[in-house]
């Protein structure tokens, strides 16, 4: 898991001008989850070396993330006094260390990869067709 810390102000700001991730592994894909689509539309179409996937709130993955940030506040972060944003910054970072030392393993998909891509082609048409009815 790689976190990264940013304004809650400005969230796509920083996003486009700073690597966020690290570099392409020619082995492994590299899966970023974006929200607010449209604050980094116009950066994706600059170009970019990545491949990103774009992931609905209700999506699977979307519960993962939300449920590691609830159990690192309830178990880690609960009633902790930081004395200054970088004190912060530095325990959520530890709490991402601990769980990838400690508690991460390989995601399994449960699926058939012929549902999983019958599943992306139905969702990909359907945004196709919203875009042409633009």
């Amino acid at each position: 898991m790689i976190g990264s810390v940013g304004s809650a102000r400005n969230p796509a700001h920083g996003f486009a001008t700073r690597p966020c991730l690290p570099a392409p592994v020619a082995s492994k894909q590299c899966l970023a989850f974006l929200d607010h689509v449209a604050d980094v539309h116009g950066w994706l179409k600059g170009g970019t070396d990545r491949t990103f996937h774009f992931a609905p709130t209700s999506a699977f993955w979307m519960n993962v993330v939300e449920g590691f940030v609830s159990k690192q506040s309830r178990q880690r972060l609960k009633n902790a006094v930081f004395d200054s944003l970088d004190e912060c910054i530095a325990a959520i970072e530890s709490c991402i260390k601990h769980h990838n030392a400690n508690h991460a393993r390989p995601f399994r998909w449960s699926r058939k990869p012929e549902d999983l891509v019958a599943a992306w082609k139905r969702g990909h048409q359907k945004l196709q067709d919203m875009a042409s009815n633009e």
